[in-house]
């Protein structure tokens, strides 16, 4: 049985760095978002980076800022919960 391949993430991510490649931010910017929210409740910071980056190349700086923001928040919470595990 096949499976459907608007269920796998990573046909979703791959169009969308296609897209960047290709100049089309928009829908590179689209399919980031509703990777995020469709398959990682907006908490993989792999795909934020993407999307970071495809707001950049946009030249929407200030949505580019804040999903850096958010990664670093998401990074410092990384930090302070490894170092206090034994």
């Amino acid at each position: 049985r096949s499976s459907d391949l608007s269920d796998i993430p990573d046909v979703w991510l791959n169009l969308a760095h296609i897209y960047v490649e290709q100049q089309q931010y928009p829908s590179a910017i689209q399919m980031y978002e509703n990777a995020l929210a469709k398959f990682y409740s907006w908490k993989n910071t792999d795909v934020m980076l993407y999307l970071a980056r495809a707001y950049f190349k946009a030249g929407k700086f200030s949505r580019a800022s804040l999903f850096c923001s958010k990664l670093d928040t998401l990074y410092l919470r990384m930090q302070f919960f490894c170092s206090i595990c034994p």
